[in-house]
């Protein structure tokens, strides 16, 4: 498509340029009614005494063809990047529409298991070695000399 648009410009500019170089080429142009009428020539040279006009010619110079030639292939390149097809915009789909979130939420109960209940161990009776090893690893400050512990107000209590 592109070389088509192409082509097409430059045959479009061709086409403006061959008037122009068709009168270029045809020469000069002859008044013949000034040739011709003796009275307008003689008031023509008496206007200008000193010296006789010379007649304009009536065509174009070459450098005036290039310079036209040139503006109709400038033309001709505009209109056929004009006409050429553009790359169009496609948007992109609108995203799918999700409700908000609502402001206030219920609570989540979550469901535990009942507890399980566990009978008491029995402490095991006192200066035996199951008492001495239990009162050992239950509280630090354990004396086993005494059988006491020391509570964290200071004062010493009996394990039982």
């Amino acid at each position: 498509m592109a070389k088509a648009s192409a082509i097409i410009s430059v045959a479009l500019a061709g086409a403006m340029m061959l008037p122009v170089v068709s009168a270029a080429q045809a020469g000069q142009k002859r008044n013949t009614y000034i040739e011709n009428n003796t009275y307008v020539q003689n008031h023509y040279y008496k206007k200008n005494k000193r010296k006789a006009r010379k007649h304009k010619k009536s065509g174009i110079n070459g450098g005036q063809a290039a310079a036209i030639g040139v503006m109709g292939l400038a033309t001709g390149l505009i209109i056929g990047n004009a006409v050429k097809p553009r790359p169009q915009y496609i948007a992109p789909p609108p995203p799918a529409y999700r409700p908000p979130v609502p402001a206030y939420r219920p609570p989540v109960v979550v469901h535990q298991p009942a507890p399980v209940y566990r009978a008491p161990v029995a402490a095991p009776a006192p200066w035996s070695p199951a008492w001495y090893s239990y009162c050992t690893s239950k509280y630090r400050s354990f004396n086993p000399s005494t059988g006491t512990y020391r509570t964290y107000s200071g004062k010493d209590r009996f394990c039982q």
